[in-house]
C-alpha cells in the first residue's frame, strides 16, 4: 500500500515530499480533500 501511494504522491503531487492531496494520519490511514 505504501509504494503505491508514494506513485500517486509522484505523479499528482506537486511537491512529493509536501504533500497536499494525499495526506498520511498516523495510525489511522489515508486522507483525501473533499472536493
Amino acid at each position: 500500500m505504501d509504494s503505491r501511494i508514494t506513485r500517486l504522491r509522484r505523479r499528482l503531487e506537486k511537491d512529493a515530499a509536501k504533500p497536499e492531496l494525499i495526506k498520511t494520519i498516523r495510525g489511522v490511514g489515508y486522507r483525501y480533500p473533499r472536493r
